[in-house]
């Protein structure tokens, strides 16, 4: 597991949290300067300095149900509030889109390309506060400091971590169900042709070289039919601070104009983390406890005085019945997997098999010890043999040994 996985994970699931968030503000109407205000108050405690010195720290990777009360301690870090409900389905979209970008990064540096897709976009919700745009300019230096000069093993250990994170999630999303991205059981639908990446042979091509000692030089070239389409990349992605990724993976798929639903299939293999506000039952591990315990004290509250009055809720659902079908999705999803992975034993009801019924019925209490029925026969039909063991295990006592000493 990479100990630099944590900062490409926690960016990247935190701009889709943005994304979504200023999907269901605009949806419900949110005053401007309300929604404004509240995508300032989350970026500023995310890009906080003191919070990033401890998420760029190297380190192991959090658990999902870590990342769970993070991400829900940030998006209340403002007047905004979300039910139980409403924060599952937000994480659930978060962590469905990350494990879509990791999966079709083409190679392992795109990743970080994916990263500043995220930084550029949420750039964009703050660029009236110059405070954030401070705080996302110093995160993008970091991020380059970091990442830029790693190997393509590293950043494949870094893409490897993400994708063990997330690798039993199969949530059923919408907008990925309309784009013929993600298939009905909740697994995505991976395409095996088009662009390249950038410096790597197209499929279709066998070189054949020469070695006359001196240098390598290309013998004949012959084609064959890959069987699909492929294409040469365009370009490589920039790192630079305004440059072209490139690469539209990271970038915003929620529009204005596009519901944010998502719909779980009770049939898939998919395992909900059941998170309860609990940090001991939640996460076991006193470092993972420890490490989460430290990054929500960090997570600071709005700059407003916020009150109850003041608080506002917001639903990702658009009306009660799709929250109350969601919710018994989960609930049915939750009880199957439970269900299916407990096996009972009823000891109690002996009779039912003669079999084992007669093996339990050969031993029998007596004294101290437990003997069988064949013990019990060998004893009386050789007494003298018997005898001799009783004896020998009477050594272990020393009063029978010294009452033996004394009659001698």
């Amino acid at each position: 597991m990479s100990l630099r996985a944590l900062p490409i994970v926690f960016l990247n699931l935190g701009g889709e949290m943005l994304y979504v968030l200023d999907q269901r503000l605009y949806a419900q109407k949110i005053q401007n300067e309300k929604g404004k205000k509240i995508m300032q108050d989350i970026i500023s405690n995310m890009f906080s300095e003191r919070f990033l010195d401890e998420v760029f720290r190297p380190q192991e990777m959090c658990h999902r149900s870590a990342f769970r009360i993070l991400f829900e301690r940030l998006a209340h870090a403002s007047i905004m509030r979300l039910n139980q409900p409403s924060m599952d389905k937000l994480f659930d979209l978060m962590t469905m889109a990350v494990k879509y970008q990791t999966l079709l990064v083409s190679k392992p540096h795109e990743i970080l390309l994916v990263t500043l897709n995220h930084l550029d976009s949420i750039l964009e919700f703050v660029a009236d506060s110059d405070y954030c745009v401070d705080l996302i300019e110093k995160c993008y230096k970091r991020l380059i400091k970091t990442y830029s000069d790693m190997d393509e093993f590293e950043l494949q250990e870094i893409r490897h971590s993400i994708l063990n994170c997330l690798q039993d999630l199969r949530v059923k999303v919408s907008v990925f169900l309309k784009e013929k991205i993600q298939n009905w059981n909740g697994t995505f639908a991976l395409a095996n042709e088009g662009p390249v990446a950038c410096q790597d042979f197209i499929p279709g091509t066998i070189i054949y070289y020469e070695n006359d000692h001196k240098k390598k030089s290309i013998f004949k070239e012959s084609k064959f039919n890959p069987g699909s389409r492929y294409e040469p990349a365009i370009k490589e992605g920039s790192y630079e601070r305004k440059g072209n990724r490139v690469t539209s993976l990271g970038l915003n798929i929620y529009s204005s104009k596009r519901p944010v639903d998502t719909i779980l299939a009770p049939e898939s293999n998919y395992q909900r983390v059941n998170v309860v506000s609990d940090m001991e039952t939640c996460i076991p591990d006193p470092k993972s406890r420890a490490q989460l315990d430290l990054l929500c004290r960090l997570i600071g509250k709005s700059s407003s005085s916020s009150t109850k009055n003041n608080d506002f809720k917001l639903n990702l659902f658009n009306n009660e019945e799709e929250e109350f079908i969601y919710e018994t999705q989960i609930q049915k999803v939750l009880i199957d997997d439970q269900s299916s992975k407990i096996v009972s034993f009823d000891g109690s009801n002996r009779h039912k098999d003669d079999r084992l019924n007669k093996i339990m019925n050969q031993f029998s209490h007596k004294g101290d010890k437990y003997e069988d029925d064949d013990d019990d026969r060998n004893r009386k039909s050789k007494p003298s043999r018997y005898k001799k063991m009783d004896e020998e295990d009477d050594d272990d006592d020393i009063v029978s040994m010294m009452d033996r000493l004394n009659r001698k």
